[in-house]
């Protein structure tokens, strides 16, 4: 038994140190790189390098700002007055007497009407009185010139006491576009800046009985 573990650990230690040999058939093994030039394998070398680590991922860890911020005020600025930049002209504003237009815009005629600061009415304009009859009472332009109407006399209004005033539109008929076109336009321009408010006071039916059936037309 002690002959067999000698000869194995000789085959084993003759194995390690004998040098691979070559048949006398084969052919010889040609080097991969003939001819290498040490410089341009040192070169070739650092450009792989390089673009290993140019693949390579980095690692950077993003700053934490904290949970985003809501903004400051919530609500619409659009849908905020300017307010006066001193205490004197809001008080100066607060004296003005406050005039008001009434528009209301139904579907068969277009009554407009002007009140002064106590809510007596000045004016009454409406597609009757602007020469109109019939179904064109209710029309596009017969709304625009009530509009006008009251424009110019709140222009006359103005001349003789300073004041500021208050549009309420009712109803959903032709003369409610056609009463903002006019105020956006020429003939709004000189009572425009005036405005202080505008409010839409047309009721809306919640619940309730059953309305009436429409009429045929």
């Amino acid at each position: 038994m002690s002959l067999l573990k000698q000869f194995s650990s000789l085959a084993a230690r003759a194995s390690s140190t004998a040098s691979p040999t070559r048949c006398l058939g084969a052919p010889a093994r040609m080097s991969t790189t003939p001819f290498a030039d040490p410089a341009k394998d040192q070169q070739y070398s650092n450009i792989f390098s390089g673009f290993v680590e140019s693949r390579q991922p980095t690692e950077s860890t993003p700053e934490d700002s904290g949970p985003p911020v809501a903004p400051a005020s919530t609500s619409n600025p659009a849908f905020h007055f300017a307010r006066p930049s001193s205490l004197f002209a809001s008080l100066a504003d607060a004296k003005k007497p406050c005039y008001s237009i009434y528009i209301q815009a139904s579907r068969t005629n277009t009554v407009a009407t002007l009140t002064n600061d106590k809510k007596n009415p000045i004016l009454l304009l409406s597609g009757g009185k602007c020469k109109f009859k019939g179904r064109n009472r209710s029309s596009f332009e017969a709304g625009y010139q009530c509009a006008v109407g009251l424009f110019q006399r709140l222009e006359e209004e103005n001349k003789k006491v300073d004041l500021k005033w208050e549009l309420y539109l009712k109803g959903f008929g032709q003369g409610r576009e056609a009463v903002q076109k006019a105020l956006l336009g020429a003939e709004g321009a000189t009572v425009r800046h005036l405005l202080v408010r505008v409010t839409d006071i047309t009721p809306l039916k919640v619940g309730g009985t059953r309305a009436p059936k429409a009429k045929r037309r």
